[in-house]
């Protein structure tokens, strides 16, 4: 009779007791937020300081989703980001400019599409740099340096 009354208090025991250390910890407990979008980085360097880097701020950054970086390979680079290869004419989808720390975070409009990024220095008015990316799902750190 006692082994009857006492086994049900110690587990009921046993179950508060364990109750109440995993609760404690729940509160500690800080939630995982996962990361979205990129990071562009774009610097330049020029000839009086070639160890330097220095942030190409206004430099444009224009997103191409759903285009492979083929496709504008041999293409016309037009004001505003258009690129036209033959008679298709590709406008960007997102455009950003640099800011004055070199840098800029970016977030797709798409995770499940292939985007082409092309970047127009500011400094070199010229110069052109593509990136292509398949998977915008996970975070992404892309720098550009352009050189003289």
């Amino acid at each position: 009779m006692i082994r009857n009354v006492v086994l049900p208090i110690i587990v009921c025991s046993l179950l508060l007791i364990v109750q109440a250390c995993s609760s404690g910890h729940e509160d500690e407990v800080e939630p995982v937020v996962e990361e979205k979008g990129f990071t562009v980085k774009v610097f330049y360097i020029n000839e009086a300081q070639p160890d330097v880097e220095i942030p190409d701020a206004g430099a444009k950054v224009y997103l191409y989703y759903g285009v492979n970086n083929g496709e504008l390979v041999r293409g016309e680079f037009q004001a505003g980001g258009e690129v036209v290869k033959g008679d298709i004419t590709f406008f960007p989808d997102q455009m950003y400019r640099i800011d004055g720390d070199g840098m800029i975070d970016i977030t797709p409009l798409y995770e499940d599409k292939e985007m082409t990024m092309l970047i127009e220095s500011n400094f070199y008015t010229t110069r052109l740099a593509a990136g292509y990316f398949r998977d915008l799902s996970r975070p992404i750190n892309y720098k550009c340096l352009f050189y003289p």
